[in-house]
């Protein structure tokens, strides 16, 4: 098992400056986080570029959501719609990685009125990756 503690620290930073800006780790998103990155600097490009997209998305978040690049609106099936209590979307925030070892880094988030809260994280290789999160999103969701 890797030693977590460098990336320990970057996401505990990053949920300290999140909070500032009213947005919110979830003790899940954390966790896994913190078990997806591994090591300091993974953290802390994540870091980086969460912080850099965050403010110009929670401005306008159209654009974001329009290319899909960064920020989506990921689709819920028929199910997960009748379930989901909240009137918020779920979004995901990509964290794409390049080479070999590309950990894709998803976070899925609600965004109620200026209030964002990162609910989990998860490495997508395939679509069929959001599946299971977008299930847990819609049960996390309806728990806040």
């Amino acid at each position: 098992m890797a030693n977590t503690d460098g990336a320990e620290s970057v996401i505990d930073t990053l949920r300290i400056k999140l909070e500032e800006d009213r947005a919110f780790l979830s003790d899940r998103c954390r966790n896994e986080l913190i078990e997806i990155l591994k090591t300091e600097k993974s953290a802390d490009s994540f870091a980086t570029k969460l912080t850099k997209y965050l403010p110009p998305f929670r401005e306008n978040p159209t654009p974001f959501l329009n290319s899909k690049e960064i920020f989506e609106r990921p689709t819920l099936d028929k199910g997960l719609k009748q379930r989901k209590k909240g009137k918020s979307d779920i979004y995901c925030y990509k964290d794409k990685k390049s080479g070999k070892n590309n950990n894709n880094v998803r976070c899925i988030f609600i965004m109620e009125d200026d209030i964002l809260c990162f609910l989990l994280a998860f490495v997508e290789k395939s679509k069929k990756d959001y599946e299971r999160p977008l299930q847990d999103a819609v049960n996390m969701y309806n728990d806040i």
